[in-house]
């Protein structure tokens, strides 16, 4: 079985995303826990052709009401299983961790964008 080696807490979400990649047809899903490293995505339209190591690049869309988000960033495949992929962030860092705090508050899941910067990270739900 898969021994979790993640250091990074992970927020559990439920983000509508597309995941492309210029060796295979974008695929559709949701993210189902995510990081500043890394996502895990659920897929919804099939399996994905890709092996660990493949690069992707993940699209993620936040539908409210009023409100359309729309956010991206590339990434790795480190794990495929029969329900999804586990993707390592390509930009980790200040860029990643801006696109998941974004994500995060645009789903309703943390304060506004941007607050936790001067702290050092993304403060993700407990």
């Amino acid at each position: 079985s898969y021994a979790d080696k993640r250091r990074d807490r992970r927020a559990r979400v439920s983000v509508e995303v597309t995941l492309s990649s210029p060796h295979c047809v974008p695929r559709h899903g949701r993210v189902r826990n995510i990081s500043s490293r890394g996502a895990y995505v659920t897929l919804t339209d099939g399996a994905l052709t890709l092996g660990t190591g493949s690069a992707g690049t993940l699209r993620f869309h936040v539908r409210r009401p009023h409100l359309r988000c729309s956010r991206q960033i590339a990434g790795h495949i480190v794990r495929a299983d029969a329900a999804g992929v586990a993707l390592t962030f390509s930009e980790a860092g200040p860029v990643a961790a801006a696109v998941v705090e974004d994500l995060c508050f645009y789903a309703g899941l943390c304060g506004p964008p941007h607050a936790s910067r001067g702290g050092g990270g993304v403060h993700l739900p407990e």
